[in-house]
């Protein structure tokens, strides 16, 4: 009899369930999103993370840079002079010149580094860009030196390259239908494909510009040191270093003290962690993680709450059941039995569906993120511990408040179960709040009295919609962050190329106006000088009301409104201006907008004067034409660059609407589900507004008015909140990375996202009113009655 009991209680759980079944088929919605958003981040990251720290070790990836100048400085200089016979005042053309006194020159620095620092190692970084074309199309390549001992190339597949031989990036050549032994035509050479390879210092292709991260549009290639002292462009350098000794206290003081060394060519020292090219991996590996972790167990959370709110509900309707076994002699194990049963199965499929196809889906996400980091793959295997915060903490979590719900049910005797209170709520007094409320009206009082009932559900619901707001105003934020760098800057000029010179260009001015373009220290900040001459047009140069600047040039400088926000500095403010051992007091006259980066202009003739002395000096054409690859050292041209980002803003945007997707199904779950729960805790209040004559309407806005105003009031007070911490978001980026990302939020995009908002709430509370409506005035009687 007992056992025949036990199993037609376990029924009638079952049967609760199913009567509730969109309900729980939502929750099981929640908790797959959980298992699988965390199984599927966690397992892909963990997979290249092991393999990227296995590279990362045999390649020696460098843990510092120093970026120093290309231009000569007076010492340099002389001695150029007195051993070369050369006059040179830039690296580049000195390499142009004679290669065994360019290496003289380099080894010269790398000697006067070391001097500074007592447990460093350090090895020369050679480069080499150009544009290579591929069945008609424009391209990037940045052509690496073979590194000796830091920073060593990986070939991921096929063999190192020979004499007359490239290998390039897997990626490029799978998006541009390259196979090895196919051939490539760079500049007045062709050279055959032997393989693919790896550099641990360029994790992400960037050349152009920090947010050109794009590997199928760029390409890293790497010949044999032969071919590459022979190919016939000069290169750009930096010094990469490792620390030789465990402690790096030198190294540490050097960045304590603002990373600034006296000596002239110096620039500034990068540690890898804050270099994009080569450390964006690990915030992005740490951040991936944090965000996988952080997300899942917070939907996990709301499941769970929400499904704890179910079972105390449905234990709550199963009290006089409870109580007739139990004055049978059911013991209490036999009792909860069926509850941890039905819900553990039932939660226990979902997360190990998540978990599933989390792990099947890791795969191809590995290659998603390997689109943009080149990195070498790495396995996806059975991780234990993805496995236990995926499936195991919650179930543990799931059964173990059940369990205490159960428990304490069951210190009622069996006549308090069968014949429970008509409601358990503990109704908030308040108090101190009285005399507040008293001045609303006795509608607002009512709504806010239902809500009081039920402070915990009232929470959950709070947090599902500032979640959903907040996911979706950062994705908007996001929306035109390519656009407003690179594109914004260019539809502002006319400029369709730019042609730079080895060096000082000589006889390049009939090709377009003379530029002269220099990277430099200001107040200890990195910058990029532009010198500008009055009277050009390619270029404009305007403030933020369209004011022109040029002919402010002669009375100082102008900065980006970008640099103004990564440095502080304003209009008016004195500052010094300092290269390979030259500094110059300039004043701030004005900001121009809107260009992206770190650019300072300046009077070119005053800037060549100062630098070369000579005022007609230029490195840089900006043309109104395509320039032609063979007259200058390197050429940007500008369709090329904007083809690039246009790559990027497909993926880009897919990304941002998948986020605001995700916002709003989390929303529309948690909203329709409390909703819910809120007209079916309160038939008794229902059923009694319906006996008083209350229509529809009415009870409509006592119940639901209140969640209603928590939309409008927290959808506002988000708003600020995000704003905040974007603004948070932006400083932190430009600290790590000195780059500042335009993030935005528009009161156009607020207004897209507060009718998608509405919208959702709209369809979210649909349930919930048409159970209102279907409640008749004979069942609310009856219930009455009851």
């Amino acid at each position: 009899m007992k056992s025949r009991g036990i199993r037609l209680y376990f029924l009638y759980v079952w049967r609760f369930m199913r009567e509730k079944w969109l309900s729980f088929l939502l929750l099981g919605v929640l908790l797959f999103i959980s298992g699988f958003v965390y199984t599927a981040i966690a397992d892909s990251v963990g997979a290249f993370q092991a393999a990227s720290e296995d590279y990362f070790e045999k390649t020696n990836q460098e843990d510092f840079v120093f970026e120093v100048s290309d231009t000569l400085d007076l010492t340099e200089r002389e001695r150029v002079f007195e051993e070369c016979g050369i006059t040179a005042t830039s690296m580049s053309s000195l390499y142009r010149e004679d290669r065994d006194c360019y290496m003289d020159i380099v080894h010269q620095r790398q000697d006067r580094l070391l001097a500074e620092f007592a447990d460093i190692d350090l090895e020369a970084r050679l480069a080499k860009d150009l544009t290579f074309a591929v069945e008609g199309d424009n391209y990037r390549m940045r052509i690496l030196n073979d590194a000796e001992t830091i920073n060593k190339s990986h070939i991921e597949k096929g063999e190192a390259p020979g004499e007359g031989e490239i290998a390039i990036t897997q990626n490029f050549a799978r998006a541009r239908g390259l196979s090895i032994g196919d051939t490539l035509e760079l500049r007045d050479a062709t050279y055959a494909i032997s393989g693919f390879v790896l550099f641990p210092d360029y994790n992400l292709p960037i050349i152009d510009h920090v947010l050109l991260m794009d590997s199928t549009h760029q390409t890293l290639a790497l010949l044999n040191d032969a071919d590459f002292a022979d190919f016939n462009v000069a290169p750009s350098m930096y010094f990469s270093g490792v620390l030789s000794a465990t402690d790096g206290d030198s190294l540490e003081a050097a960045i304590d003290e603002g990373t600034y060394l006296e000596l002239p060519f110096f620039e500034r020292l990068i540690l890898t962690e804050n270099n994009v090219r080569s450390g964006a991996i690990y915030a992005e590996i740490e951040g991936s993680q944090a965000f996988a972790l952080i997300f899942s167990l917070f939907i996990a959370a709301l499941g769970l709450i929400i499904i704890l709110m179910l079972l105390a509900k449905t234990i709550r309707a199963s009290k006089r059941p409870f109580g007739v076994l139990k004055a049978l002699g059911v013991p209490n194990r036999a009792l909860i039995g069926p509850f941890l049963a039905v819900f553990g199965l039932y939660g226990l499929a979902f997360l190990l569906a998540g978990y599933t196809v989390g792990h099947i889906v890791a795969p191809p996400l590995q290659d998603l993120y390997r689109m943009f980091y080149l990195l070498p793959a790495g396995d996806v295997v059975f991780r234990p511990e993805t496995f236990f915060v995926a499936i195991l903490a919650p179930m543990v979590l799931l059964l173990s408040v059940t369990y205490w719900l159960l428990k304490r049910m069951f210190r009622l005797r069996p006549v308090d179960l069968i014949h429970p209170k008509l409601s358990d709520f503990a109704v908030v007094k308040f108090k101190r709040m009285r005399n507040a409320f008293a001045r609303f009206s006795f509608l607002f009082r009512l709504q806010v009295a239902f809500i009081a009932r039920h402070m915990g559900k009232f929470a959950v619901y709070v947090l599902g919609i500032v979640a959903a707001v907040y996911a979706g105003l950062l994705s908007f934020s996001m929306m035109g962050v390519l656009e407003r760098t690179l594109p914004d800057y260019y539809e502002n000029t006319s400029i369709v190329s730019k042609g730079y010179c080895e060096g000082l260009c000589t006889d390049e001015d009939e090709y377009g106006e003379r530029v002269l373009e220099a990277p430099m220290q200001i107040n200890g900040e990195r910058a990029e000088i532009i010198g500008l001459s009055d009277g050009q047009s390619l270029h404009p140069l305007e403030d933020a009301a369209g004011n022109d600047l040029l002919g402010k040039l002669e009375e100082g400088l102008v900065i980006s409104a970008s640099f103004r926000d990564l440095t502080g500095f304003s209009r008016g403010d004195t500052v010094t201006l300092r290269v390979v051992g030259r500094e110059l007091e300039k004043e701030i006259v004005d900001v121009a907008t809107p260009y992206a980066g770190s650019q300072v202009f300046m009077d070119r003739s005053a800037l060549g004067e100062w630098l070369f002395d000579d005022e007609t000096a230029y490195n840089a054409v900006y043309a109104d034409e395509r320039l032609s690859e063979e007259a200058f050292a390197s050429v940007v041209h500008v369709e090329d660059l904007l083809e690039h980002v246009a790559s990027l803003h497909d993926v880009f945007n897919a990304f941002i609407f998948t986020i605001i997707g995700a916002a709003l199904a989390v929303g529309l779950i948690v909203v329709y589900l409390l909703t819910v729960m809120t007209v079916e805790d309160h038939y008794y209040p229902l059923a009694l507004f319906k006996v008083l004559g209350y229509d529809n309407k009415d009870i409509h806005r006592i119940l639901l008015g209140g969640y209603e105003k928590a939309n409008v009031v927290f959808f506002l007070l988000t708003i600020p909140i995000a704003v905040a911490s974007f603004s948070f978001f932006r400083r932190w980026i430009a600290e790590m990375y000195e780059f500042l990302v335009p993030l935005q939020v528009l009161p156009l995009h607020v207004g897209i996202f507060a009718a998608l908002f509405l919208l959702m709430t709209l369809l979210g509370t649909l349930s919930a009113k048409r159970r209102i409506k279907r409640l008749s005035l004979q069942e609310a009687l009856a219930i009455y009655q009851e």
